[in-house]
């Protein structure tokens, strides 16, 4: 059945690559003939459902296999048979690095990797994650330079993957979780590194990334698990600089995520006014009404988890 499924994703995809290329006709249809149709993941799946998509949007789903002539507008709309497939919405990711994956060498990997290596990476990993039925991701952090040629690629239809929703480089404060460095300055000055620390540079950092691109902000509220530093994870920006990366972001039309492991630094975190909390690891009862009065968002990453066990596992001590 999965095999199945990943038709439509791909079929969807290349829709948004098509819409691109031929944007001037602003009337472009697409009929989908589906033989199961899981519409929404609440109700009972459907069959012999009719999927009528203008312009790269679902404007209709209908009962039985309509023809072109049946759509008013739609005479010369493409038909796409799949009367034999299970077919679904694409998936979201939330959460992701779509540039690379775990390395036994990746802190010497940020001194040798171009932007240029880690972007056709990105094309590999965006493939691989299309063909894995995900239309859709949020990337929170990685070389922007990087993340935001592969994003534009994507939507000008040069390179196929899902859409993309990048925030740049993760902002962090000198030595946090998100500071990469600890190489001597001549060999790894690295200004796009996102560190920042004091009121002032929090605000400007969040500016710098939306100058280059960033469609949202991610920062680190607390340490993390994979940090070059052994700093625990409580909270690591003060609660002023949270509130300046914040409002800084806010003022710009750009949302906000922030890395939280420690119930601290998680809650300081939600007060400052993100609208997503990244893992979340030890939030309790009175973290869960915060999320609620603050309307913030939690993205559990429970993938993460089980993956730093398995390459703690996997390596001596």
């Amino acid at each position: 059945m999965l095999r199945k499924t990943l038709i439509i994703f791909t079929v969807v995809t290349s829709m948004s690559i098509c819409t691109a290329l031929s944007a001037q006709s602003f009337n472009e249809w697409k009929i989908i003939h589906a033989g199961t149709l899981l519409a929404d993941a609440r109700e009972n799946v459907r069959t012999e459902q009719s999927i009528i998509i203008r312009n790269n949007e679902i404007v209709e789903v209908r009962d039985g296999y309509v023809s072109p002539n049946q759509v008013n507008g739609a005479a010369n709309a493409k038909v796409i048979d799949l009367k034999n497939q299970f077919v679904m919405a694409g998936l979201i990711d939330s959460h992701t690095h779509i540039l690379g994956q775990q390395e036994p060498n990746r802190r010497e990997l940020r001194v040798t990797r171009s932007s240029q290596f880690s972007t056709l990476m990105g094309v590999e990993y965006g493939m691989r994650t299309l063909r894995a039925g995900f239309t859709s991701i949020r990337n929170v952090g990685g070389d922007r330079n990087a993340i935001f040629a592969l994003r534009d690629a994507i939507n000008q239809g040069v390179v196929m993957g899902p859409r993309i929703k990048a925030a740049g480089q993760g902002l962090t404060p000198t030595g946090g979780h998100g500071d990469g460095g600890g190489f001597r300055d001549d060999i790894f000055p690295h200004p796009h590194s996102g560190v920042c620390d004091g009121v002032a540079e929090c605000r400007k950092a969040v500016r710098t990334q939306i100058k280059y691109g960033a469609d949202h902000i991610k920062y680190v509220a607390t340490g993390g698990v994979l940090s070059m530093t052994a700093t625990g994870t409580g909270q690591q920006f003060t609660d002023e600089e949270q509130i300046a990366l914040v409002q800084a972001a806010h003022a710009m039309g750009r949302k906000v995520a922030a890395h939280a492991h420690g119930k601290i630094g998680l809650e300081a975190a939600l007060r400052a006014g993100v609208d997503s909390i990244e893992h979340g690891s030890y939030l309790d009862a009175d973290t869960a009404d915060l999320f609620v009065a603050t309307g913030a968002y939690l993205v559990p990453t429970l993938i993460a988890g089980h993956t730093v066990e398995r390459i703690a596992s996997e390596r001596p001590a």
